[in-house]
């Protein structure tokens, strides 16, 4: 019998594997678990320690551009890294968590939108009436 895992086809020898080779995942799990998840792109360190998915603690290093492209990863592969990681080994179970954690993540990004909004138009109309007041005073010269 040959015990070398790569000559091995699937499902057979002593290295077999309940799971499919596609990243250890049916095509049915792989698409579920590759959904964008806002709690880990909002919540970032956060969500990535109360998930075991201790890589989002880059997002604590002061560099702004790693920080971005580590929130957009984690946004992008957060469910898959956060499955395999954790402690809930039941796919539903798994997902049900990260859905109450999606809502919260969507909220708060869409309130975090907002605030930069509002205060771009605040600096715009502050600028402007700044402007106006400037061009009402008389002239020094």
């Amino acid at each position: 019998m040959n015990n070398d895992p790569r000559q091995t086809p699937y499902g057979q020898g002593p290295y077999a594997s309940p799971m499919p080779p596609s990243y250890g995942y049916n095509p049915e799990q792989s698409a579920l678990l590759g959904k964008w998840n806002w709690g880990a792109f909002s919540y970032g360190w956060i969500w990535g320690v109360a998930n075991h998915c201790y890589i989002a603690l880059i997002l604590l290093l002061p560099i702004p551009i790693v920080s971005t492209v580590m929130s957009i990863l984690l946004g992008i592969y957060g469910n898959r890294w956060a499955f395999e990681q954790g402690d809930v080994k039941d796919l539903p179970t798994f997902l049900a968590i990260q859905k109450t954690w999606n809502i919260a993540g969507l909220i708060c990004f869409i309130l975090q939108v907002v605030a930069v909004l509002s205060a771009i138009i605040v600096m715009i109309t502050s600028f402007a009436y700044i402007m106006r007041f400037m061009a009402d005073l008389p002239s020094m010269s």
